[in-house]
């Protein structure tokens, strides 16, 4: 199977999803602690408090953060995840509703500008229309030389049913991402593959058999394979995979102010 990257931290109805879906994947997410380690395990060395989570979801990965880089304010255009997180972390935990995709509101603009030391966005990118100005609401809030820990899906070739039911705009090609990168002020660090036996299962999945959700077996599967996966991919970097992972730096020169996308 593939990795499972749905509604990691975008709304329901952003996503395409009906409230009962939704709800059958964040439990199926919450049963995947190894997965959630590996992504801990890749972006601790980069990250530095206060952190942003763009995308705060069922709040599967911010219990890693409000550890490791509290406080994290947690943003997401669905008030759920934002209330139930708020209850779940207490004081570690600070919730900002709004969409990264728009232009950001004046107070938040004003108040957050240069605010964070690093910022994490996993499997939400893909979701958003303007990705662009995205990314460049993000550099706006990091501080300079801040870093950004980007994980999102790679290879538009695989671009399939399971894509669309999650409502993806678009898969990544590598050159693509740095260049998105670059262009809204960040120094590229690393962008690599991962996750080499993903992009067969995501390929079989949504290609071949054309499925919209995947099983709860699936995901435990998946999850029981996750650190075999890590350990061969920590000696070598796979030439390609089901996902992409960018640590992209903030450029102490760059610019602080949010520009749309041409």
């Amino acid at each position: 199977m593939g990795a499972p990257s749905h509604l990691h931290g975008r709304a329901v109805a952003a996503a395409g999803r009906n409230t009962t879906e939704a709800r059958i994947i964040q439990a199926r997410l919450q049963g995947m602690p190894r997965y959630y380690r590996w992504l801990r395990d890749l972006t601790a060395p980069w990250l530095a408090a206060p952190a942003l989570e763009v995308g705060v979801g069922g709040g599967h990965f911010t219990s890693h953060l409000a550890t490791l880089a509290a406080p994290v304010t947690g943003l997401d255009i669905e008030q759920a995840y934002l209330t139930d997180a708020q209850a779940r972390f207490g004081a570690a935990f600070v919730p900002l509703h709004a969409d990264i995709g728009l232009p950001l509101a004046p107070d938040i603009e004003a108040r957050l500008a240069g605010h964070f030391g690093s910022a994490v966005c996993f499997n939400v990118l893909e979701h958003i229309r303007d990705d662009r100005l995205a990314l460049a609401n993000m550099a706006h809030m990091l501080r300079p030389r801040g870093h950004l820990l980007l994980f999102v899906p790679a290879f538009p070739c695989i671009f399939g049913s399971l894509d669309r039911a999650d409502a993806h705009e678009r898969r990544y090609a590598r050159a693509d991402l740095r260049r998105r990168l670059a262009q809204a002020g960040f120094d590229v660090v690393r962008i690599d593959h991962m996750n080499l036996p993903g992009f067969f299962g995501w390929w079989w999945n949504g290609r071949v058999r054309h499925l919209t959700l995947l099983t709860e077996r699936q995901y435990r599967a998946y999850d029981r394979l996750v650190p075999w996966i890590a350990r061969v991919e920590r000696r070598v970097t796979p030439p390609f995979g089901q996902s992409l992972f960018a640590v992209a730096r903030r450029g102490a020169s760059g610019s602080s102010t949010p520009a749309a996308s041409s």
